[in-house]
Parts: structure tokens; C-alpha cells; sequence
């Protein structure tokens, strides 16, 4: 019921108050908080609840009795500088805090206990991403019990920057049983020096325990290694006592045998519910042994059931993976490709190769052709070629491919692009190479159009001239009437007052354009990406342009 009021507004209307407040940014709340003393009662909570405090805050001179005034409204603390968010969590808890992240440029880890302190002084604390050194058999045994007894402790991230035993990890897999959430990077090496014989026997009992622990609750696991021994001994035996993974990642691969351990994992059905996949680079690999194919069909065969969850009736439709994406430059070839397309059609809707320097057309080609239920994609693709007669027929059989994925939504593209036929060196027909390109590049512009959902559009490549009405590719684009969103930095710098108008007419629902870049200060695009943005404003007032 409406407060009894002549003129009633929004605010007085509590859910259509905190909608409006998810989409004010921090300097919106901070103004809003000024307007009155019943807008600061509304909208100081929004304002407090998040405190990054690598912005500045600290150094203001009062921070502390301002973030004490506030901490029953903050619920997660963003710090790089460990002593101010010790010294504040020490000082003063805060009882609603959930979120807590310390980020470090430079190897500075937390004192053992000081991150005593924080879990004992937190209660409410549901998720903690830190450094830290590895403790002492002592500590060690506080910290993974102050993890396993924590009320609310649900999601970890730790990164080591020193390890002195490793039978300190199966003792903290233990502790994180019940966690939800469990991303850890081991660094560092052994700081102490052992032989060969001797490391080996403590990596066979570190696999011991790892293989004893009980099943964990972790769905979502991110692990880094830094030998192959840490590889070996912790990685498959992990996996097997994870039964209701549903997202897995790992930041480097060192034991050659570990790709083709995990395909074991995947094809013998010990997680299920594997829904996200992250990896690294590989290494490379011939067609006929390169085990990233083995992996994707062992995912296939042995992941990913139906709602019943574990134990459900498998069907040829449920297996598979809902997202898939590279770290550290991991490369899809077109056998990749292909298999990717093949095993996982009916399942993936999400693809980010954004760490990829760059993926050919072909393969690209068989990604988009080949993966109906799409829905997000983040790529580069180069269409700079060097042909062979292989190639050439690889590229040009691409061209007579029309794209499936027709529901495509949030769309990020860098496009490697020849500029001059100089891009292409040491070959004979170079027009023909180059007019080879433009025709790839006309090709995609044709299939992006046929993308009536897309609502996100990020575009990045080395042409100027390529979102032009003149000579350009622009008006492929006519069908968008979903697009809300548009990045165009570091490629519309050639825009102009046409291509905007053009922008208002096809694209209606269009409020959000990022195309500022620091190479605005050069003259005259300067001048002419402002007859841009001055008409987008001019047309739709309330549109954002960054």
C-alpha cells in the first residue's frame, strides 16, 4: 500500500527503490545520499556496501571512524595494503561483512595471524580471497581449523607464495570438505632442499592423503601447480573425490601425461556434473595425438546429466559442456575445432578464447557453423592469410558455411585484418590474397546481421574504415533491433554525424556506446568522432557515451 501522500514518488516504493539503486553507480549514490536526510536513510546502505579500498579511501583522513560509522552497512572489503584492512578488521569487526579480497602486486602475504584474526573476528564472512605464506605445523593446524569450524565460509581463494611441506595441501583439502567455491595457485617451490628420493617419497604420501579424503562439496575449482610432482600427486586424485563439480579450470599444464590423465577422470563419469571448462596452453600436437581431442570426447561420454542431477538417465542430448574458455594464449586449432563443435553442439552456450593471440578463419568458421545454441562469444580472429592450396580450399569452403548460432546475444570480436596488400609478404597473387580477405570479412559482416538477438556488440580491429557507410561494412549490420550495448574503442575513431544517424534508425534500442580512447587527443578525428557522439546525444539524450 502507497504511503498516503498528495504527490508520491518512486523512492517511496521500496522495490522499485533498490531496482533503481542496481543501477546507480558509487558517484550517483554519493549525490543522491546529499539530496535530503530521507534519500541518505535510502540510499546509504546501497553506497557502503561494497569498499574497495585500493581507491583512495584510506588515505582520506578520517577513514576509520568513516568506515566504522558505516560497517554495519558494508558487506565486502576490496584492499590491496594489508595493514589497512588488518588494523580496520581488527579494530572494529564488521558484523555483516560476507566478501573479503586482498590483492597484492608484489609477493606480501599475510601473517599467520593476522588471517586468524580475521576468520575468528568475521562470522558472518562467506567468502576470502588471499596471499599468504604457508604456515608452521602449528599454525597450519589453527588455520585449517578455523576454516573447517567458520559458520559461513563457503568460498576460498588462496595463493602461496612459499611452501614448506607439501602435506600441508591434503590437510587443507580436508579442512575445504563443505566448501562451495575453492580456487588455489601454489607457486612457489619446496624452501627446503631435498634429494630426488626424498622428494618423491613426500609426493607419494601427499597422493596418499589426497586419494584418503572424502568426497568434497566443491562445485566450482580453479588450481595452479608449479611442478609437475605438485601435478601429479594432487590433480587427478582431487577430481576423484569431486563428484558435484560443475566448473573446473587449471592455469598451467607441466606433467606432459596430465591431459590424457584427465580425459580417465572425465570418460569414467567421477564429475558428472561438469558444466565449465577452463585450460591452458597445451603445447603442440599433431592431429592424430593431440590429447586435447581425447579430452573432449571423454567430457562428452563421461560429463554433464540431465536435471535429475547424479545418477539421472543419460541421453546422447545431455552430455557435454555449457562453457568452454583458454588461459594463458591456449590455442584452437581447426582439429580443435571441429571436435569442439562435434562433441558439444547440443550443450555449449558460451565460448571465451579471449587469452588466444588469434584463431584462423576456418576454424572460426566451424565454431560458429557448428554451435546452434551459442549465446556469448568472446574471439579474435585472423583473416591475414599465407595461403597454400590447402588453405585456400580450407578458406573457401568456410565462405559457403552459414553461422548457426542465430540466438547469439553478447558478442566480442577483434578482427586481425589486412590493411594494404603490403600485409602480406613474400607471396605471389597478393591481390588475390588480399581480395580473399575483404570477401571473409564481407562474409562476416553478412552472417553478424543475421544475428537478430545480439544485444552486446564489443568490436575491436586494425581497420578505420571497416564501420564506415563508405566503403565500409556498417550497413550489414540493419537487423539489430535488440542491441543495447556497443564498444567501439580504438576503432571508431573515424565515426561521423552519418554513421551515428544510421545508428539512431536501426539500432532502437541502443543506450550504452563506448568509443573514447586516448588516441582521441589527436587531431582531426578528434573532431570528427565528436560530430559523432554530439548527434548520438543530440538524438537519444539519455543514452551513456563513454
Amino acid at each position: 500500500m502507497l504511503p498516503h501522500c498528495v504527490n508520491p514518488s518512486v523512492f517511496d516504493i521500496p522495490h522499485l527503490r533498490d531496482d533503481i539503486t542496481r543501477y546507480l553507480l558509487t558517484n550517483d549514490l554519493a549525490h543522491c545520499i546529499l539530496v535530503s536526510k530521507e534519500w541518505s536513510i535510502w540510499f546509504t546502505p546501497a553506497l557502503w556496501k561494497v569498499v574497495d579500498l585500493r581507491k583512495g579511501i584510506a588515505e582520506t583522513e578520517h577513514w576509520q571512524s568513516t568506515l566504522k560509522n558505516h560497517r554495519g552497512h558494508i558487506e565486502s572489503i576490496i584492499t590491496r595494503n594489508k595493514y589497512v584492512m588488518l588494523d580496520t578488521v581488527s579494530l572494529f569487526p564488521f558484523p555483516n561483512l560476507r566478501s573479503l579480497d586482498y590483492y597484492t602486486t608484489m609477493w606480501i602475504s599475510l601473517e599467520e595471524s593476522r588471517i586468524l584474526d580475521i576468520l575468528s573476528a568475521s562470522p558472518s564472512l562467506q567468502r576470502l580471497d588471499i596471499s599468504l605464506e604457508e604456515f608452521e605445523p602449528g599454525s597450519a593446524e589453527k588455520f585449517n581449523h578455523a576454516l573447517k569450524s567458520h559458520p559461513n565460509l563457503r568460498n576460498l581463494g588462496l595463493t602461496f607464495s612459499k611452501i614448506w611441506t607439501p602435506l600441508f595441501v591434503p590437510q587443507l583439502l580436508k579442512a575445504c570438505q563443505q566448501f562451495e567455491l575453492l580456487h588455489l595457485r601454489l607457486y612457489s617451490r619446496l624452501e627446503v632442499e631435498l634429494t630426488e628420493e626424498e622428494e618423491d617419497g613426500i609426493y607419494l604420501k601427499v597422493k596418499t592423503e589426497v586419494e584418503g579424503i572424502e568426497d568434497m562439496r566443491v562445485r566450482d575449482l580453479l588450481i595452479q601447480f608449479h611442478t609437475p610432482k605438485q601435478e601429479q600427486s594432487i590433480l587427478v586424485p582431487l577430481l576423484n573425490h569431486c563428484p558435484l563439480l560443475e566448473s573446473f579450470g587449471i592455469l598451467e599444464i607441466h606433467y606432459q601425461g596430465t591431459l590424457q590423465l584427465l580425459s580417465g577422470v572425465f570418460q569414467d563419469n567421477k564429475c558428472p556434473r561438469l558444466r565449465r571448462l577452463r585450460l591452458p596452453s597445451t603445447g603442440q600436437y599433431g592431429e592424430t595425438t593431440d590429447p586435447i581431442l581425447d579430452l573432449f570426447r571423454a567430457i562428452k561420454h563421461g560429463c554433464g546429466t540431465t536435471n535429475d542431477g547424479i545418477g539421472g538417465e543419460r541421453t546422447e542430448e545431455s552430455g557435454g559442456i555449457e562453457f568452454f574458455g583458454g588461459y594463458s594464449l591456449f590455442t584452437l586449432t581447426q582439429p580443435r575445432a571441429y571436435v569442439l563443435a562435434e562433441c558439444f553442439a547440443n550443450s555449449l552456450t558460451a565460448l571465451d578464447l579471449s587469452y588466444q593471440c588469434e584463431i584462423q578463419f576456418a576454424p572460426f568458421v566451424a565454431l560458429v557453423s557448428g554451435l546452434p545454441r551459442l549465446l556469448s562469444l568472446n574471439i579474435t580472429v585472423s583473416i591475414v592469410f599465407q595461403l597454400s592450396s590447402d588453405g585456400d580450399s580450407d578458406i573457401k569452403a568456410a565462405l559457403d558455411l552459414p553461422w548457426s548460432c542465430l540466438q547469439l546475444s553478447d558478442f566480442s570480436l577483434r578482427l586481425q585484418s589486412p590493411i594494404q596488400n603490403g600485409d602480406i609478404d613474400g607471396m605471389d597473387g597478393m591481390e588475390s590474397v588480399q581480395a580473399l580477405s575483404d570477401q571473409c570479412t564481407v562474409f562476416i559482416f553478412e552472417q553478424m546481421g543475421r544475428m537478430k538477438s545480439m544485444k552486446e556488440w564489443k568490436f575491436r580491429t586494425n581497420r578505420q574504415d571497416i564501420l564506415m557507410l563508405d566503403n565500409g561494412y556498417l550497413d550489414r549490420l540493419s537487423g539489430w533491433n535488440q542491441l543495447k550495448g556497443l564498444d567501439i574503442r580504438r576503432t571508431g575513431l573515424g565515426l561521423d554525424s552519418k554513421e551515428a544517424e544510421w545508428m539512431i534508425l536501426n539500432w532502437p534500442k541502443l543506450i550504452h556506446v563506448e568509443v573514447n580512447h586516448q588516441m582521441l587527443s589527436l587531431r582531426p578525428k578528434k573532431d570528427i568522432l565528436a560530430a559523432f557522439k554530439n548527434k548520438l546525444s543530440s538524438c537519444r539524450p539519455w543514452m551513456l557515451i563513454d
